[in-house]
């Protein structure tokens, strides 16, 4: 199942966009994938904001609607996204927008869109945010029964691309540690950082319990956490001796 949105005509009667109509969004937009009939009409097109990556494809329809949508499993930050993504693309080309699932079926103005669900995607968003933040400090602080494996991922921004690295250590690859029985997450991960990336701050972004299994030295099998990190950017040669550490770009790395 999806969630859909369609960008309409403002006149009377449904009209086709040109292509020639996507240049009123190059100060704000990526455009890319542009497909046009003969007659040089918009087919599809996908489109981002200029400084993401999160492109979104949209198709025309019989009803010279253009049709675009993302699945009802994707998360409440992504939906907003889409949402506002629709918005501004309505707005710069003074275009309609019809929204199946709402209880309105009408075509409403960029504005009217953009009041119309806002505040209850927000509220969502908050709520999201707010159990994930209690999940997690109840994983940091829960005393462990069982043995596991915790596995660092290290990630910052580089301060000159503004490209996402990952830290990697040139001889495994990533940092590796084992919580014992008795220890919580949070010590341990305390413990590991200052031996891994000692006098950097560092800040807890995600867990995932479960990301995989590893053999213990008796050769059996371990669950192995996934603990998620940021970091403020620094070279690396001044925090471990030369040649210990990296950063690799984040696309590399998967």
């Amino acid at each position: 199942m999806s969630y859909d949105l369609r960008l309409h005509s403002s006149l009377a009667s449904d009209t086709k966009l040109k292509a020639s109509e996507l240049n009123k969004l190059e100060d704000k937009f990526l455009i890319k994938d542009i497909k046009t009939d003969p007659e040089g009409y918009l087919l599809g097109f996908s489109v981002s904001y200029s400084d993401e990556d999160d492109f979104f494809d949209f198709w025309r329809q019989d009803d010279n609607s253009y049709f675009s949508f993302i699945t009802f499993g994707s998360p409440p930050e992504y939906k907003v996204k889409f949402r506002s993504i629709v918005k501004d693309i309505a707005s710069a080309l003074n275009l309609l927008i019809s929204d199946p699932q709402a209880s309105s079926k009408g075509r409403l103005s960029s504005d009217e869109f953009n009041a119309a669900e806002y505040a209850s995607i927000q509220r969502l968003i908050a709520e999201k945010r707010l159990r994930d933040q209690i999940n997690r400090n109840q994983m940091l602080d829960e005393v462990t029964q069982t043995d596991y494996f915790v596995i660092y991922f290290v990630t910052t921004k580089s301060p000159e691309s503004g490209d996402y690295l990952m830290l990697m250590l040139n001889t495994v690859g990533y940092y590796a540690s084992k919580v014992r029985i008795g220890e919580t997450l949070s010590k341990v991960i305390s413990r590991d950082m200052k031996s891994f990336i000692p006098d950097v701050n560092y800040k807890v972004v995600d867990i995932k319990p479960n990301f995989d299994t590893a053999k213990d030295k008796n050769g059996n099998d371990l669950p192995r956490s996934a603990v998620y990190l940021t970091v403020p950017y620094f070279d690396p040669n001044e925090v471990r001796p030369k040649g210990q550490l990296s950063w690799s770009n984040l696309d590399e790395t998967k």
